[in-house]
């Protein structure tokens, strides 16, 4: 099986546009991504320390789509949490 690098949607051999995002698909960086899926270790991980998804999204876009996504929704869940609980002590302790 072969994949689109940008948006990770599953290509056919002879595609020269992908459907998923529009994008043109160079045959010698097309590549077999058997490995890539959506990691829910991720995800986890990365909610739990948002500066970790952030660089793993970084490093993971361009070769594991797939994975980058569930990292980088993981770290701006994560981000989102952290923030409202931070604003929610602050606001308590004050009162």
């Amino acid at each position: 099986m072969k994949y689109c690098q940008k948006c990770g949607k599953e290509l056919v051999d002879e595609a020269v546009i992908c459907i998923g995002c529009g994008c043109a698909v160079a045959k010698d960086t097309i590549s077999n991504q058997s490995n890539d899926a959506p990691d829910s270790g991720y995800a986890i991980i990365s909610f739990l320390i948002p500066i970790i998804g952030l660089i793993l999204y970084i490093t993971k876009k361009d070769t594991m789509p797939l994975k980058a996504a569930s990292a980088g929704k993981g770290a701006l869940s994560g981000f989102i949490t952290w923030l409202v609980l931070y604003f929610l002590i602050f606001f308590i302790s004050v009162l």
